[in-house]
């Protein structure tokens, strides 16, 4: 294609740009499948996390052990800042299935992987369909 081609309007290049335009998202639907399916497995293969072995700890606390105590700032500053802890409450539920049920957290990834990249190669697809009938129309006079 000449360069006389791109800067006029002889040409449309609006085909071509919907094709490769679709094989770039077909290209990055399967990098994204690769590694979604990647991780689902990864994880699903790890071993749960087991509880840590209890602490001993002395029946009578130390006599210079005051009760009640407020937390120290630092205490205070290390913790994340916001309404409802950590991310909200949805990132300690992701956190404690993926340490204990790392088999199910797995499948879970696995299958929205498998989900999300069908819906968004339907929506290219559409999209790509929709753009092409679009150039095939014919022009008005």
């Amino acid at each position: 294609m000449p360069a006389t081609d791109i800067l006029s309007f002889r040409t449309s290049m609006g085909e071509r740009a919907i094709r490769w335009l679709y094989a770039l998202a077909l290209v990055l639907i399967t990098l994204g499948l690769i590694f979604g399916l990647w991780r689902g497995i990864s994880l699903a293969t790890r071993a749960p996390m087991t509880t840590p072995p209890a602490v001993s700890s002395n029946v009578n606390p130390p006599a210079n052990a005051t009760t009640g105590q407020a937390p120290s700032q630092g205490a205070q500053a290390a913790r994340p800042m916001g309404p409802r802890g950590f991310y909200g409450r949805g990132f300690e539920r992701r956190y404690f299935m993926m340490r204990r049920h790392p088999l199910q957290a797995g499948i879970f990834i696995i299958v929205r992987t498998l989900v999300g990249s069908f819906v968004a190669l339907m929506v290219v697809r559409i999209l790509a369909e929709m753009g092409l009938a679009i150039l095939a129309m014919p022009r008005r006079t």
